[in-house]
């Protein structure tokens, strides 16, 4: 089932980026989305990840494909008027 493979990636992820190895977590994430590219939750994960990365740009442009996904993606829609407002 589709949730709970969702739920692994964003996991494995997440123990990616605790792990201190950033650059592995966003490889495995932007993988995930070219393989189920309408994740909004996986588009999500990628835009956080970027954004504490400081990408402010890129995790603009991701969040913004959050909500194209997902319209009403409360926490998209926060982060989105945040970076713009920087």
């Amino acid at each position: 089932d589709w949730d709970y493979l969702r739920d692994l990636v964003l996991g494995y992820a997440d123990h990616l980026e605790r792990a201190g190895d950033l650059a592995a977590a966003e490889h495995y994430l932007r993988t995930a989305v070219a393989k189920d590219e309408g994740s909004a939750a996986i588009r999500f994960a990628l835009a956080s990840l970027v954004e504490r990365k400081g990408d402010a740009a890129d995790a603009l442009v991701l969040y913004r494909t959050v909500l194209a996904f997902e319209p009403q993606h409360a926490r998209a829609l926060a982060r989105v008027e945040a970076l713009q407002a920087r």
